[in-house]
């Protein structure tokens, strides 16, 4: 908001004094009208202000206007009183009685015929009314209008628990009627009453002059005043002059000018010194102030009787300024230096010209009128006066009267910075130090020139230009080169400080080394140090900071900026005395009261102005959360910051949670927040300003889309679960009938196989009975025959199946075994079966056995001369799966790959089929071979397993 400064001056001989924080509002900066008539404060804290055009609500930032579009029942509105409700009372020439509440205007019940009503006091939860030039009495009750009499024959101006104050309607006298008594107490005929005038527990009447008081609220004139308890006169005072500068309304603050003199103000009937003496610093004549309303900040609302409002914060008298074009008789006059010294104000000017300005006279005084130098600084050591002019020293003796001496002038070499210690003087030529005498005490070897200079004690010196910085004593030098730029030196103590360009300020020790860095990356171009108090005031491009010395350590007391009301330009004087600071610029000086003082920090908080939602605005209650549609999810909210301080240095702040989620403050700078794409959910922004005292807070729930709502993920979940089992089924279904076709395609496999294995098994047996039958005679021959034929019925049995129990399997391979032992004498065998192991309750494939023992017998038994045994176990495992072991003591696998090119088609056959198995059944079957040679013994271990996974039946 842009605001416009008014600038209201005060004239003493050749002076005028300024308070730059004083604001004038009207239509240039947010009023509907530059006609003010009445501005009250509410009890939430905001401002209202009543115009010609409507009536505005304020809160330091943004204006709030209601005119006729927003209820009123007319835009002039003269008169506000506000409730212990908080409603907002209107008064104007217009029939009804109207009030607003929560921003919005509202009508009383049964109020249409009655002209310009106003409110005159609330009593036992009532509020009370009077038409503004009548006697007439009005109550409102449950927002209906309603007359009221007492005895009826008199109208109630006022009461509490102990009094009426009364007018009779036909004589218009006053009466005050005791409520414990029940007596009436008369007051003199000449005498009107006049609420909120004087204490609160009196009531006081004026003595005519009736118009003039509505009109210029002064009169003179005797007030009658009574005590309100007891209703009896207490005194009666005779004033020259009175002027009454509070509002009607204003219950807490009482103002009054006397006799345009004295400003008497009180606060709950308790004189308060700070602001009459504030009050009498007003830059404006004070008889032309109609109404001052001093708010909960204590801030002043000052209404001129010309209908102007003028603002002034509770501070506007911290800093005065003066302006060179009034403080000098002729205009194009500068300030090249200043200095303070016992209330006098010495100046040095462009036209090299001495002043000195007394700050309690005012009062402007030429000292001397220079020529033919060019001072730049001014330095007072004993009182005397002296000049650092670029040619040397001009000394004067200052007088008691005031006026100085000229005392000598001693030449120098072209200078630009000189230092003091107590009374010797030192001053910097290109790299070369000299005293007052011309004399150099130290030359510094660099290519740099020095451009600073102080003096810590006779014998030591601190110097430095852009590259570093130097201590020189008794001819020894210390060098630290990490501080670069410097500007300007300084000590406090055993303490050195270094002020530079744009890298800040630094406190270094007597050794250079840095303790402390402040104000990092500041132009710092000027140092004040007061040591008794322990004070800095660093000067940088903002203005004036004011740090404190704690515990050796630097701290930050005050800030004083140009925004406060310092005087623009760059400050070439700064001196501190009688906790005062002046400070000098080419355009004038201010006096800073009091910069010690650390400055309140400004407080405030976040008012949501507007909340639109698709670019519709939406009428919202903090109380009540707003909900949108799925679609409605772009929110922009409007804010400002309410508050009457300066908005400098206040931050503000937001943090957004969505459904209780843990929130993260962010700082924003703009006075809207936008809020695209929302997605759906509970979410709560929060707004404050520097700190979470005061939490403003939106609450909205945005719908989820249709895709997002719970309905449409139970139907996803029901379609999805469906899908899935019919994908399941149809998996399912197809799976099975992948498998019977495998299991068909395997069958053929298997049967293949053992169509291919059953001629094999003939032709081996037959060629063994040929040899039996030629070699042994007709009696093996026939035992060998019997034992052949029932092998061949028990294989032709055994073929027709696919798989068959280990018991089947074993008396399969008794008969094998029986009929090999006609072929071999020497052949023993050994079964061995675990009795827990139930063989008739395991299937396993067909003729799985048998071929592993054949093989044993035909490529290990053979090839070995003497006994030839084979040892079959049926054993169970930790795991319950069955082992069937096939131990001989032949020749062994190994030897027997070796020594033959024989490739053993049982075995292929046997590798084929339990590769088949192991694909269709759970059960699956391992085989495992061993050469015994490995265990340092002779023949083959064959080892079946045959897992137990499921349970057959």
């Amino acid at each position: 908001m842009r605001y416009f400064l008014f600038f209201f001056f005060f004239v003493n001989l050749n002076f005028s004094q300024t308070y730059n924080q004083l604001i004038e509002y009207n239509s240039s900066n947010g009023l509907p009208s530059d006609i003010i008539y009445n501005v009250v404060q509410d009890k939430k804290g905001y401002i209202w202000i009543a115009t010609d055009n409507g009536i505005v609500k304020f809160n330091g930032s943004t204006f709030k206007k209601f005119q006729l579009g927003e209820g009123l029942p007319s835009n002039d509105i003269f008169g506000l009183a506000v409730d212990s409700k908080n409603k907002i009372w209107i008064t104007g020439y217009y029939n009804g009685l109207y009030y607003i509440e929560n921003d919005k205007v509202k009508k009383v019940k049964n109020s249409e015929n009655i002209n310009c009503l106003e409110f005159t006091f609330e009593y036992d939860g009532k509020e009370y009314f009077k038409p503004f030039n009548g006697y007439e009495s009005y109550v409102v009750e449950y927002n209906t209008l309603k007359k009221i009499y007492f005895e009826k024959k008199y109208e109630i101006l006022n009461q509490d628990k102990n009094y009426l104050l009364l007018v009779e309607k036909n004589t218009k006298i006053h009466f005050i009627f005791n409520k414990l008594t029940k007596q009436k107490i008369k007051v003199p005929y000449d005498y009107i009453f006049y609420r909120n005038f004087g204490k609160k527990n009196e009531l006081n009447f004026i003595l005519k002059s009736f118009v003039p008081l509505l009109v210029n609220k002064n009169f003179s004139t005797k007030i009658i005043t009574y005590d309100r308890q007891k209703t009896i006169p207490k005194h009666t005072n005779n004033f020259k002059k009175i002027q009454w500068l509070n509002g009607s309304n204003d219950n807490i603050n009482r103002i009054y000018l006397y006799n345009n003199d004295s400003v008497f103000v009180t606060k709950n009937d308790i004189y308060n010194r700070v602001n009459s003496e504030k009050i009498k610093k007003i830059p404006v004549d004070l008889e032309s102030v109609y109404t001052i309303l001093i708010d909960n900040e204590d801030n002043f609302w000052v209404i001129l009787k010309n209908n102007r409002l003028l603002f002034l914060p509770n501070n506007f008298d911290q800093i005065e300024s003066y302006f060179t074009d009034s403080i000098f008789d002729k205009k194009n006059i500068q300030i090249k230096h200043s200095l303070i010294h016992r209330k006098d104000l010495y100046i040095l000017s462009n036209e090299n010209n001495l002043y000195s300005f007394n700050t309690n006279s005012r009062k402007l005084t030429c000292l001397k009128k220079i020529k033919d130098k060019n001072p730049y600084q001014i330095k007072i050591i004993n009182n005397k006066i002296i000049l650092f002019c670029y040619e040397g020293f001009y000394y004067f003796e200052l007088l008691p009267n005031k006026t100085i001496k000229e005392l000598s002038f001693k030449p120098t070499k072209f200078q630009k910075n000189g230092a003091v210690f107590k009374d010797k003087l030192f001053y910097i030529f290109l790299n070369d130090i000299y005293d007052e005498k011309n004399r150099i005490i130290n030359t510094y070897q660099s290519v740099m020139r020095l451009n600073s200079i102080i003096a810590l004690d006779s014998n030591t010196l601190v110097t430095g230009n852009e590259e570093e910085i130097i201590l020189l004593k008794n001819g020894k030098e210390i060098i630290n080169n990490k501080i670069k730029l410097t500007n300007v030196i300084n000590k406090i103590d055993n303490k050195i400080l270094i002020g530079t360009n744009s890298k800040g300020l630094y406190i270094i020790n007597k050794q250079l080394q840095i303790e402390q860095i402040l104000l990092d990356k500041e132009n710092i171009y000027k140092l004040l140090v007061d040591e008794k108090k322990q004070i800095v005031f660093a000067v940088t491009d903002e203005g004036i900071l004011v740090y404190k010395k704690l515990n050796n350590t630097f701290v930050l007391n005050n800030k004083i900026t140009y925004k406060n009301g310092l005087i623009r330009g760059k400050i070439n004087g700064l001196y501190f005395e009688n906790n005062k600071l002046y400070a000098s610029t080419r355009n004038g000086f201010s006096i800073i009261n009091d910069p010690l003082f650390i400055t309140k920090k400004e407080q405030g908080k976040i008012d949501i102005e507007k909340i639109t939602c698709n670019d519709k605005t939406i009428h919202f209650n903090n109380s009540t959360p707003l909900h949108f549609k799925s679609n409605e999810n772009n929110i922009d909210i409007i804010t400002s910051i309410f508050s009457f301080d300066s908005k400098e240095n206040q931050t503000k702040y937001y943090s957004i949670s969505k459904d209780n989620s843990e929130d993260v403050s962010k700082k924003f700078k703009h006075s809207t927040l936008s809020f695209k794409e929302l997605a759906s959910g509970n979410y709560r922004i929060s707004f404050y300003v520097n700190n979470k005292k005061d939490i403003q807070s939106v609450s909205f729930s945005i719908e989820p889309k249709f895709t997002d709502s719970l309905t449409f993920k139970i139907i996803i979940s029901a379609l999805s679960v469906a899908f899935l089992i019919i994908l399941f089924y149809s998996y399912s279904w197809y799976t099975k009938r992948q498998f019977k076709q495998k299991l068909i395609l395997h069958t053929l496999e298997l049967k293949s196989l053992r169509s291919q294995m059953s001629p094999h098994f003939i032709f081996n047996a037959l060629n063994n009975f040929q040899s039996i039958l030629i070699l042994e005679g007709n009696i093996k021959a026939n035992n060998y025959l019997d034992k052949f034929s029932k092998l061949i019925r028990k294989t032709l049995e055994t073929m027709h199946h696919d798989k068959h129990s280990l018991k089947s399997e074993f008396e399969y391979i008794e008969k094998y075994l029986d009929f090999e032992k006609t072929k071999n004498n020497n052949l023993q065998t050994s079964i061995n079966i675990d009795p827990d192991i139930e063989l008739s309750k395991i299937l396993i494939p067909v003729m799985i056995i048998q071929p592993i023992i054949e093989n044993a017998i035909i490529h290990g038994l053979s090839k070995i001369v003497g006994v030839k045994k084979i040892n079959i176990d049926f054993t169970k495992d930790s795991n319950n799966n069955i082992k069937i072991i096939i131990e001989d003591n032949g020749i062994g696998i190994n030897h027997s790959l070796k020594t033959s090119n024989h490739k053993s088609i049982a075995s292929n056959i046997i590798n084929e089929r339990i590769k088949l198995h192991n694909k269709i059944r759970q059960n699956k079957i391992h085989i495992e071979k061993i050469d015994l040679q490995n265990e340092n013994a002779t023949g083959t271990r064959v080892t079946i397993q045959i897992e137990q996974k499921v349970k057959h039946r």
